[in-house]
């Protein structure tokens, strides 16, 4: 997710990052198939079975935890499940050709499905502080808000304080001896919204 990733899109073919990440939601696809037989070994109910996709705007909307009202507890799992691969496959087929861009919510979205599968996942950047705290605070928030009903309105307060105090600030100290994400002005400005640390808290604003 790194500036060199927005000039490679630009200006080179990225024709082997879409083979990877096509072959990529094909295997995830197959596996959640193969889980939520495993989860539901009696077939989901006719509830499950009925619910499609929910496209707001040619977009899928995945529910959030108050949208599952009549599910089990499983079912509703696995509905949010179906939704998360339908989206991750449907990102994947947008055409690369037209739209230039690094499109950092397939690994949003990849990782809330490897969650959902009560899988195991490892987030790390190179230098396990920067983007990884920004990628971890990101997740964490997410749940915050699907789970534990944070108000849409509170996500970026709560991003920002995540990543100005607690662990995330802490690990950047024990990491290379100074505090502080080690962001420069371009850097941060290529990165979305929602990975982008506070300027308050990049070395370069530290020192201003």
């Amino acid at each position: 997710m790194n500036e060199q990733q927005t000039i490679a899109n630009a200006t080179r073919s990225t024709a082997l990052q879409e083979q990877v990440n096509q072959q990529s939601a094909v295997r995830l696809s197959a596996y959640a198939e193969r889980y939520e037989a495993w989860a539901l070994p009696e077939g989901p109910s006719a509830a499950l079975r009925a619910c499609g996709s929910v496209r707001v705007d040619g977009r899928l909307y995945v529910p959030m935890a108050a949208d599952f009202e009549g599910f089990s507890p499983e079912e509703a799992e696995l509905l949010e499940l179906r939704l998360t691969i339908e989206e991750v496959a449907l990102l994947i087929e947008e055409p690369q050709k037209l739209v230039k861009t690094k499109n950092t919510r397939v690994l949003t979205l990849t990782s809330r499905a490897v969650r959902l599968l009560h899988g195991g996942r490892i987030v790390s950047c190179k230098s396990a502080k920067d983007r990884t705290s920004m990628s971890i605070t990101a997740e964490q928030t997410a749940i915050l808000c699907r789970r534990h009903g944070l108000q849409g309105h509170h996500a970026q307060p709560m991003l920002d304080a995540m990543r100005r105090g607690g662990v995330r600030m802490h690990n950047t100290t024990k990491n290379v001896g100074r505090t502080g994400y080690a962001f420069n002005a371009l850097q941060r400005l290529l990165l979305p919204t929602s990975l982008r640390a506070p300027a308050d808290t990049t070395l370069a604003g530290l020192q201003s």
